[in-house]
C-alpha cells in the first residue's frame, strides 16, 4: 500500500518515487504542487496567505504565496531536479465566507501564479475559485492530482 504523507496549513513536503501527498479541506488555502517528472520527485505547499512580510524565517516559507514556490524549489533541489524540469499545479483558494470582505483564497492564488511567472514555472493544471471545499492527493510517482469534494473528483 503507497503511504500518505499529509501536508497541514502552513507546510511544505516533498516525496521521491513512492507516496502521496495530501491536504484536506481546502477553503481560501492553496495546495501548490511541483513535479519532476524525468526523477519522480513530487512537491506540495500548503499557502494560507497571500503575502509576507519581511521578518520571517525560512521556515515559514511555505505559508506565503509569495514564498511557497521559492521554497519549494530550493527543497527538490536537494532531490537533484532543477527549475527547468518541473511544472506546477494549483488547488483551492475558495472564497466560502464571502461577505464584501477581501477575498482571501481569490488573492492567495493570484500570488502563487505571480510567483510562478517570476520564477518562470509552467502551471500545467488547476482547479481553484468558487465556493468549494476541496481534498487534493498528489502521486509521488505519476504527477497526478486527485481533487475530491463534494460535487465531484478532477484528475489534474
Amino acid at each position: 500500500m503507497v503511504s500518505k504523507l499529509l501536508v497541514n496549513i502552513g507546510e511544505a513536503k516533498v516525496l521521491e518515487k513512492d507516496g502521496i501527498l495530501v491536504a484536506y479541506s481546502l477553503s481560501s488555502c492553496v495546495a501548490l504542487m511541483f513535479y519532476d517528472k524525468k526523477r519522480k520527485i513530487a512537491g506540495m505547499s500548503h499557502v494560507i496567505l497571500p503575502k509576507s512580510d519581511s521578518h520571517i524565517s525560512y521556515e515559514e516559507y511555505p505559508k506565503f504565496g509569495d514564498k511557497a514556490a521559492i521554497y519549494l524549489l530550493e527543497e527538490m533541489k536537494k532531490y537533484g531536479t532543477n527549475k527547468h524540469d518541473i511544472v506546477a499545479k494549483i488547488v483551492g483558494g475558495s472564497d466560502i465566507f464571502q461577505s464584501g470582505m477581501i477575498c482571501i483564497g481569490k488573492k492567495n492564488v493570484e500570488s502563487v501564479k505571480k510567483t510562478l511567472k517570476n520564477l518562470g514555472i509552467r502551471i500545467v493544471g488547476e482547479d481553484v475559485g468558487g465556493r468549494i471545499l476541496r481534498t487534493v492527493f498528489f502521486h509521488a510517482n505519476t504527477g497526478k492530482a486527485i481533487v475530491k469534494t463534494n460535487l465531484y473528483t478532477l484528475e489534474i
